[in-house]
């Protein structure tokens, strides 16, 4: 338990700045009406954003269907959770976009824009984890992009998809952005424009 309250604890104080357009809400089953939508499943039914810790790995990007508690985790192969899991509300959706992105140039890609931060991958100190979706077998799916030291050049969208951890080179990635240029709850001024 101090460990998941540890990997909580530095999401929290690492990433207050994300604070300011977008905040977590425990999920129990039920997708509170801030929540972010995140894609359609098959079935053309609103998929949401969220982040489940996994035991002695960290908090990962997951998918939540309403009424479904468990979620599929990317974390060093498939896994699940029914529990810890939280899910991405926000006040301004506005404020959201999703670009698109290659696991090679996604550094260049970010530049002028706020990639949302859910997560960190703890398996050796390894970083912070980003929100990216793909259209995968008729559905949008969500997952971890990676965008560790080790993996410059190389920023893949990890995702679970019957019961297999797969990744991809091209997905997009979900980012903050105000078009007007002004951040006006934090006063910071965007010098690129998308």
């Amino acid at each position: 338990m101090r460990q998941v309250a540890f990997y909580f604890c530095i999401i929290s104080v690492c990433f207050a700045a994300g604070s300011d357009y977008y905040y977590w809400r425990e999920f129990t089953g039920v997708v509170p009406p801030d929540a972010l939508p995140g894609g359609k499943d098959a079935d053309g039914r609103d998929a949401y954003i969220g982040e489940a810790y996994i035991h002695g790995h960290g908090i990962y990007v997951v998918q939540i269907y309403p009424g479904e508690k468990e979620v599929a985790v990317p974390a060093y192969g498939f896994k699940t959770a029914s529990f810890n899991i939280k899910i991405l509300c926000t006040e301004d959706p506005e404020f959201f976009l999703w670009i698109q992105t290659t696991a090679k140039n996604y550094e260049k890609d970010i530049v002028g824009v706020e990639p949302v931060t859910v997560g960190y991958d703890g398996v050796g100190n390894s970083g912070v984890v980003n929100v990216g979706r793909i259209f995968y077998q008729g559905e949008v799916l969500v997952g971890d992009v990676t965008p560790y030291a080790s993996r410059k050049g190389n920023v893949q969208l990890w995702f679970p998809f019957r019961k297999v951890e797969r990744a991809v080179n091209f997905y997009e990635l979900l980012v903050v952005y105000v078009p007007n240029g002004i951040e006006p709850r934090i006063g910071k001024v965007n010098a690129t424009m998308i």
